[in-house]
């Protein structure tokens, strides 16, 4: 290092700490993706904890015989239907046999056996739903879907979680 001349010593210290700067930038901007991430996954959960919590409500009016089952469960079928969040955030049911029974924005595939449907990797994402909502109670489904017929499928991050009592599944993304 003695023999090179001031220019290059300055241009090769200069190159370390650029170096070392983008390390510090790529690790900084890996680190903020985990901390985001998480951030939806925490919101997520908790929405469709609000979620169960409403179907609870209806199911305590049925088992106090206030409400029978199925005017209970018609009032939260409604009810859940009804909750909007976000931009453009809905919540849906399915049943354990993988049947839709609450779709906020599709109420057309209601009642409908859903769980042949794929996403455009060709993933089950209903049965896996399902399978999760069933073997640990709860938990997080990653799929891609599309918004709308044509559009460019999008990852989505989708939290389950089982009504017991029902046999139903709740769930966003």
């Amino acid at each position: 290092m003695r023999n090179l001349k001031i220019g290059v010593r300055l241009n090769l210290v200069s190159l370390a700490a650029l170096v070392g700067l983008g390390l510090v930038l790529a690790l900084s901007l890996f680190r903020l993706d985990a901390v985001m991430h998480k951030g939806v996954e925490t919101s997520t959960r908790h929405t469709v904890e609000i979620g169960h919590t409403l179907l609870s409500h209806y199911q305590k009016l049925e088992s106090e015989g206030k409400l029978s089952r199925a005017a209970a469960q018609a009032a939260a079928r409604d009810a859940v239907k009804a909750i909007r969040y976000g931009e453009n955030e809905y919540f849906f049911i399915l049943d354990m046999q993988q049947h839709m029974v609450a779709h906020a924005t599709s109420p057309e595939i209601e009642g409908n056996d859903v769980g042949q449907l794929t996403d455009a990797n060709g993933e089950y994402l209903f049965q896996q739903m399902v399978d999760t909502a069933r073997t640990n109670g709860e938990g997080f489904v990653s799929y891609h879907w599309s918004e709308k017929v044509g559009s460019e499928p999008k990852p989505k991050l989708s939290y389950v979680k089982a009504f017991k009592p029902w046999g139903w599944v709740i769930s966003t993304g």
